[in-house]
């Protein structure tokens, strides 16, 4: 039953692999600690989210990781992700009639080629290929939200909000009370930490017998733009600021902009929503987006751009954006988008 309990969710990106695990440790009816994590790194380019009792997560998953890693020695190059998985598989099959191992796995990584891909497997010893996948109770809330909300190639920042929405459900929904979640990503740059034990928003993160606001806290930056000198503007715009200030603080940290960057994208919103309906239709967007990209985008490629960003971040399908699914947009194209010249 308590293997049921834990939580690991992973789904493939573009060219990455997103791994989401709970921290929480549990016997019995007591939880014993919450700060594990359930997300092993097997090499550079490999990770592997572990669901089960403490003790066969933590042997299995370091024999997986110990034989990955002396395969690269012998070879001279490293098992792709597919032979990972295999081996993984095939290790809990000859177990499976001798002693089995009490754990579920999400394998995901990236290949040479710049191709990700992940892997699901459970105690029994299947193995598929998959875009999304979830084990424990949670997957009974998660699965909906993934066949909602899931499209191929998303970006980093698009995965994140995923995620995000996916700890909400299971915070709102979920009898069991899951105290936090690492988050772990592997990309062609390597395997990093985007949230959780080990990564840079830990330092902010309250002690025990701390109240702790129900509003996320920020992964990377804690600082409203609205509430920063945004350098070479000496009048700021009343309207602006107020429209910063009812935005959540946590959408900063998910889009990454500056806070000159905000400033700027929300002044545009205001400015380039005619009809002060709190909403972009298509045609703004595009006015928008070449006022900003000219000297970057030619105005085909921008409308290319708005065509695919919008069907993305159009979280409530209207056909419209509002303010908050613009920044996620704006941030993203900008990130995308060449070089000024």
């Amino acid at each position: 039953m308590f293997t049921k309990m834990d939580t690991v969710l992973g789904f493939v990106g573009f060219n990455y692999v997103l791994v989401m695990a709970d921290t929480g440790v549990q016997r019995s009816i007591v939880r014993m600690k919450s700060d594990e994590d359930k997300i092993l790194q097997l090499d550079g380019k490999k990770i592997l989210g572990i669901a089960g009792e403490q003790g066969d997560r933590a042997q299995f998953g370091e024999f997986i990781q110990k034989n990955v890693a002396l395969y690269e020695l012998n070879n001279g190059y490293p098992l792709s992700v597919s032979g990972a998985a295999n081996f993984t598989r095939n290790e809990l099959a000859t177990a499976l009639r001798k002693g089995p191992y009490n754990v579920n796995l999400l394998l995901g990584g990236v290949d040479s080629d710049g191709s990700a891909s992940l892997f699901y497997m459970d105690y029994l010893a299947s193995l598929n290929k998959m875009n999304y996948a979830v084990h424990g109770y949670s997957a009974y809330f998660l699965f909906s939200l993934l066949d909602r909300y899931y499209v191929k190639n998303m970006t980093i920042e698009q995965g994140l909000e995923l995620a995000h929405k996916c700890q909400d459900e299971l915070r709102k929904r979920f009898m069991v009370h899951l105290p936090d979640f690492i988050i772990k990503i592997v990309d062609a740059n390597g395997v990093r930490i985007l949230e959780g034990p080990g990564s840079s928003s830990q330092s902010n993160k309250p002690g025990p017998g701390t109240p702790v606001s129900s509003e996320r806290s920020a992964p990377v930056v804690s600082v409203v733009p609205s509430a920063m000198a945004v350098e070479g503007t000496s009048t700021r715009n009343p309207a602006v600021d107020k429209a910063l200030a009812a935005l959540p603080q946590s959408l900063w940290a998910r889009v990454g902009l500056t806070a000159e960057s905000a400033y700027d994208a929300v002044e545009r919103f205001l400015r380039f929503d005619k009809d002060k309906t709190g909403t972009l239709n298509k045609g703004e967007l595009v006015e928008l987006l070449v006022e900003h990209f000219r000297d970057r985008m030619t105005r085909a490629n921008i409308e290319r751009v708005a065509n695919l960003q919008t069907a993305a971040f159009d979280k409530d399908r209207s056909g419209m954006l509002n303010l908050e699914e613009f920044i996620a947009l704006f941030a993203s194209v900008q990130k995308q988008a060449p070089p000024k010249k």
